[in-house]
């Protein structure tokens, strides 16, 4: 662990190592804060008092019944600051209700004794808890990748948690914000939940955090190098992302897309293009599906329909998220083609399912009841 933080090469201490020894916490968080030293005062602060939270255990319960806690906070990057925005919301909550919204009232008092010993020892004042700012999410993200640098993990197409380097498997703790990480820090965390059988035991990766490749290899350098690939739209999260090939100690791993946050025009215009085109394969893939079953002539939809409509839709974003879900409805169905084509036709192409499983389907006839199925299937 040592090693992956920084703190030691070749079994002596680093110049990093030394750093860290000066802070009372856990090695992990030491190399955070060490990391923040780059930062401003604000954001040594904001981590502080994140790193607090965590070196008591967090404020917050994991179980899946405890999620109340979850709408004190807006947050989709990171377990750490999700804790953060709750602690910011305790002043306003009565404490009768901690323990249905799965607040941790006894963690608050401790957590806040480290957060004064810890702006002490980095010279910051009181530093009383003030809300995370647009512009602070990534460096307070940095700063966590920074310790969580042996605990990297990537999502597999299944939906698997697998570790970068150890390759070990876990399922992603399911009452985590950052429902779209593909590539994140994580602590293993086991379970035990009652299950038909008795209790079974849960193999979870928990407080997770998202993480952008592309700070690797500056937090690592020699240890982790990568390449980003061409924006794609992701039609399973509703975004655009970019896939990255991640090299770790020389051994190449391909990640899943990493999603696209920055709102530039750019963006938004590669959103409306990258959506039309996605729109258009899936209109062309059900259109030849149907007419493999059918000898009338199915029109294909004009591209420039489709991106004109895209464009009054989702003018502006950079993924569907951002709509409401009237819009985001009303986009999802252009990737149909009965959003296009009349009832009449649809109605022809797609006849009751009785008719398609029949023999005589497509053919009228009178005496269609009394057909029947050349072999009756039993069940139980």
């Amino acid at each position: 662990t040592l090693a992956a933080l920084g703190a030691l090469k070749n079994g002596t201490v680093t110049d990093l190592g030394r750093k860290m020894e000066r802070f009372p916490v856990e090695s992990s968080y030491s190399r955070m804060l060490v990391e923040g030293m780059r930062y401003a005062p604000a954001i040594q602060s904001k981590l502080a008092t994140i790193i607090s939270l965590q070196e008591v255990g967090g404020i917050a319960k994991s179980g899946p019944r405890h999620i109340g806690w979850q709408k004190y906070t807006r947050q989709t990057r990171s377990d750490l600051l999700a804790q953060y925005d709750v602690l910011l919301a305790v002043p306003h909550i009565p404490e009768a209700e901690y323990d249905e919204l799965g607040i941790i009232g006894k963690n608050i008092d401790k957590a806040m004794e480290i957060h004064e010993r810890l702006h002490n020892d980095l010279g910051l004042g009181d530093g009383e808890p003030l809300p995370i700012t647009p512009d602070e999410e990534d460096p307070l993200l940095k700063c966590i990748t920074a310790g969580q640098l042996h605990q990297i993990w990537m999502l597999d197409n299944e939906g698997k948690a697998i570790h970068v380097t150890s390759r070990q498997e876990r399922e992603v703790s399911g009452t985590t914000v950052a429902k779209n990480a593909s590539l994140f820090t994580g602590v293993p965390f086991d379970l035990e939940v009652v299950a038909q059988n008795g209790l079974e035991t849960l193999h979870l990766v928990n407080n997770i955090t998202t993480l952008d490749p592309t700070w690797l290899p500056e937090l690592a350098p020699g240890m982790f190098a990568t390449k980003a690939g061409a924006i794609e739209f992701d039609a399973r999260m509703g975004m655009l992302v970019r896939p990255v090939q991640l090299t770790i100690n020389g051994k190449s791993l391909q990640v899943r897309g990493i999603p696209v946050l920055e709102r530039t025009p750019e963006n938004q215009r590669l959103f409306s293009v990258l959506y039309s085109n996605y729109v258009e394969q899936r209109l062309e893939e059900e259109r030849r599906q149907l007419a493999r079953s059918n000898s009338r002539h199915i029109p294909r939809i004009p591209p420039q329909r489709i991106r004109e409509s895209i464009h009054r839709i989702a003018r502006g974003v950079i993924s569907t998220i951002e709509l409401a879900r009237q819009d985001r409805m009303l986009l999802y169905k252009l990737a149909k083609l009965e959003t296009w084509l009349s009832p009449e036709l649809m109605q022809s192409l797609n006849p009751p399912a009785d008719d398609r499983h029949s023999p005589h389907s497509g053919r009228h006839h009178a005496h269609r009841q009394h057909w029947k199925p050349k072999y009756k299937r039993h069940r139980d």
